[in-house]
């Protein structure tokens, strides 16, 4: 119309949905607590000869009798399909042996989403198993331990603690190409994928540096899986930045 501009509004949008309401944080450790019900549907299943697409219905029912509106399909990789690392699931049958790592994400609960990690094993893991859960794990509390208020988003990045000598061990190689999923975070709410943004590239190119605050809730997400042994892990929980500036996982399975 005569007299008005029009304008691109996401970035506005981006900006007034970061920061959850009191009722909005309530609605987020619902959907926090729906993950947990998957996982433990999950985790009850997994056995030898289930496939990976029995293990993601299984955790889509779970999610849809407790209410959820809404959710992407499951990742759920098996045994060789962990490392190299993908994000979908087949019909492979499990092992015994089997790493199995489950993605709860994008299960909606009110319009607001999930986005959870968790790594199983098949019977008892193996020493490389164990070592590989371990640097995952290191990776994600060094994310988790960053994610206060006041720091930023590259703080997180740095958290991760991905020096080269980490990287080789991890992921056998110290080059980032292509590797930017396997240390990451990002803002979770309305959007699967809200702000503040987190991973090596967008801080490689300038991406802008958000200050972390009170209200918002940050997915952060690790992976290791040196190709050496066809094994890998990963990991993600879900962070609030409580009023009091300290950062709390609120996925708790």
């Amino acid at each position: 119309m005569r007299g008005y501009k029009a304008v691109w509004a996401c970035k506005t949008l981006d900006i007034a949905r970061a920061i959850k309401t009191s009722e909005e944080i309530k609605i987020m450790r619902q959907v926090a607590a729906n993950t947990e019900i998957a996982f433990a549907a999950i985790a009850d299943a997994i056995r030898p000869g289930i496939k990976e697409c029995e293990l993601v219905g299984i955790g889509l029912q779970a999610l849809y009798a407790e209410g959820i509106d809404h959710s992407e399909d499951l990742v759920c990789m098996s045994g060789e399909n962990t490392n190299p690392y993908n994000w979908t699931f087949t019909d492979k049958i499990i092992r015994p042996g089997d790493a199995i790592y489950v993605d709860v994400d994008g299960a909606s609960y009110l319009g607001y989403k999930s986005c959870v990690y968790r790594t199983f094993y098949c019977g008892k893991p193996t020493a490389d198993q164990e070592r590989t859960y371990k640097l995952a794990l290191d990776m994600l509390h060094g994310g988790i331990a960053a994610c206060k208020a006041g720091n930023t988003n590259y703080d997180i990045m740095r958290g991760f603690g991905l020096t080269d000598e980490v990287r080789l061990e991890a992921w056998g190689t110290t080059e980032w190409a292509g590797r930017d999923p396997w240390a990451l975070a990002h803002g979770v709410g309305l959007s699967l994928h809200d702000r503040p943004f987190v991973a090596h590239s967008y801080m490689e190119n300038g991406g802008e540096e958000i200050v972390l605050e009170p209200g918002m809730v940050i997915a952060v997400e690790t992976y290791a899986g040196n190709p050496a042994n066809r094994t890998g892990v990963r990991l993600e929980d879900m962070v609030l930045i409580n009023e009091d500036g300290e950062g709390e996982v609120i996925s708790r399975f």
